[in-house]
């Protein structure tokens, strides 16, 4: 296959997945395991929030619930496109109705996602203007960040 796309001028991306893994998201899910440790029990906590839109499966991967503090948490395992990624999440608080909510992004401690994120945080600033350490403190803490942020876990 990489010969005959080779002369044609194409390359060919191919993914390789572990037999034994039986689910295609366990490293979102570890996210999302050190995410919630790090998180007061206060927080009502709602996996695969969905869009309340009949017929579209799109969900934030989490919501946190504190009195009337909505926090909508989507969770990054690998930043490769930040115009993709914040588009699609813009289009989910859009659709959703959920503008007036606090947005995290919470992004897998990794030195890859670091340099990543570090080439796109000062286009990042302005929407995401909450310190890291600001949130964990009030997250673990049970109370509102104050604003919208990124996190890396």
């Amino acid at each position: 296959m990489i010969r005959y796309a080779s002369v044609l001028g194409l390359t060919i991306r191919a993914r390789a997945y572990p037999v034994a893994a039986p689910l295609r998201d366990v490293a979102q899910l570890a996210v999302t395991r050190r995410f919630r440790s790090r998180i007061a029990p206060a927080w009502r906590v709602t996996l695969e929030a969905p869009l309340d839109i009949p017929g579209d499966l799109r969900a934030f991967d989490l919501l946190l619930r504190l009195g009337t503090v909505r926090i909508f948490v989507e969770v990054i395992t690998r930043l490769t496109d930040a115009q993709a990624h914040l588009r699609v999440i813009q289009l989910k608080l859009r659709d959703s109705g959920a503008i007036g909510g606090r947005l995290l992004i919470v992004v897998a401690e990794s030195k890859h996602n670091r340099e990543a994120l570090g080439t796109v945080r000062d286009l990042l600033a302005d929407g995401f203007p909450t310190p890291g350490r600001a949130v964990w403190r009030a997250l673990a803490e049970g109370r509102d960040p104050g604003g919208n942020a990124i996190v890396v876990v």
